[in-house]
């Protein structure tokens, strides 16, 4: 029989905790930039259903990186002054719904860090006046999402 373990055997690291490591690693990177307007990284009470979840808020609204699909897919989301969670990509100049089902495209995928990063990219371009302050196109979307899940769910969102 073997006596106790020797403090030098190598404690091996649980896969999970090191790619939840390197999926928060990869968001505070990407968003460091949030830093210039005031956001800092914040607890969630969504991260008991989903440890991959990153959070930054300015203490009005807060942007949330999700990481999804085992590692494959990463959603990034505002949360206004509402409570509305809005998807990053609804804030585009022209986007409108689109709920045909979509076919899968052949061929490489981008991975999660590429899209953190792409998006993180796009978000620091495209969204100055929201992370100076300004909520009204937020809020604008937010309300138009909310309709659009009530009518599609038919039930308050």
């Amino acid at each position: 029989m073997r006596g106790p373990v020797n403090s030098d055997v190598r404690r091996l690291r649980c896969p999970m905790s090191e790619s939840l490591h390197q999926f928060r690693e990869c968001c505070l990177r990407a968003f460091a930039f949030l830093s210039d307007y005031g956001f800092a990284e914040v607890e969630s009470s969504e991260k008991r259903y989903n440890p991959y979840l990153v959070s930054f808020s300015n203490g009005e609204i807060q942007l949330v990186v999700k990481g999804e699909g085992y590692g494959t897919v990463a959603s990034i989301s505002y949360v206004n002054r509402d409570g509305i969670e809005v998807p990053s990509q609804f804030l585009e100049p022209n986007w409108e719904p689109d709920f045909r089902k979509q076919k899968r495209k052949k061929g490489p995928r981008l991975t999660q860090e590429q899209q953190i990063l792409g998006e993180a990219h796009r978000i620091k371009e495209r969204d100055r006046h929201i992370l100076r302050g300004d909520y009204s196109h937020l809020d604008a979307v937010g309300m138009r999402w909310k309709c659009i899940k009530e009518k599609l769910l038919g039930v308050r969102a």
